[in-house]
């Protein structure tokens, strides 16, 4: 019976390991002047340049942007998505901590191991799509490299585990989503232009 039980309990995690790690979802990108989401999970905060004095570690450099900052869990596909038809300008790994994303958000944020991907759309300007590490998270896997262009919905990257996946996008795009709503990377409208 010990071993039934124990058979049980791996062919679940194997299972969920499948579902959410290895498995690529089917996404339907939404045709027109619209920005998707990167990653799936809820959305944690927006964040206007200027309304809060700890996001200048992300706005540094970048001027006139939107913070979009989403919760990953373990029951969240953890594939990441390009938001926006573009370029891909720049790729930037940054070693940090691994504060817990789901107890401790605005530190992960902020000081945690991060991949940041910096798109060019022609029209719209720089899109900065950052893959953070958590606590369990500690690996980051980016698919794309410098100057290869990419489709709106295209795969990114992948991060193991429960993290955050944070955008920063020029402020001219009209935000449609709201705090607290669950997206789906590639599928769910963020914003329009």
């Amino acid at each position: 019976m010990t071993i039934l039980i124990v058979i049980g309990i791996l062919s679940l995690i194997l299972i969920w390991y499948y579902s959410f790690f290895i498995y690529i979802p089917k996404r339907v990108v939404p045709k027109g002047r619209f920005i998707v989401s990167p990653a799936d999970g809820k959305v944690l905060s927006i964040i206007r340049q200027g309304e809060h004095k700890n996001t200048g570690k992300f706005f540094g450099g970048y001027k006139n942007n939107c913070l979009i900052n989403i919760m990953m869990t373990p029951f969240n596909f953890h594939y990441q998505r390009t938001p926006i038809n573009g370029v891909v300008k720049k790729i930037s790994y940054h070693k940090g901590s691994f504060y817990n994303a789901i107890t401790n958000p605005k530190k992960a944020l902020m000081y945690n191991e991060r991949n940041e991907i910096l798109l060019h759309n022609k029209k719209n300007g720089d899109f900065l799509v950052v893959q953070i590490a958590g606590k369990v998270a500690r690996r980051i896997e980016c698919f794309v490299k410098a100057k290869e262009r990419l489709k709106k919905g295209d795969l990114l990257g992948k991060i193991n585990l429960g993290s955050q996946v944070a955008m920063l996008m020029p402020n001219k795009i009209n935000v449609i989503i709201r705090e607290g709503a669950k997206v789906k990377a590639g599928e769910t409208i963020i914003g329009k232009y």
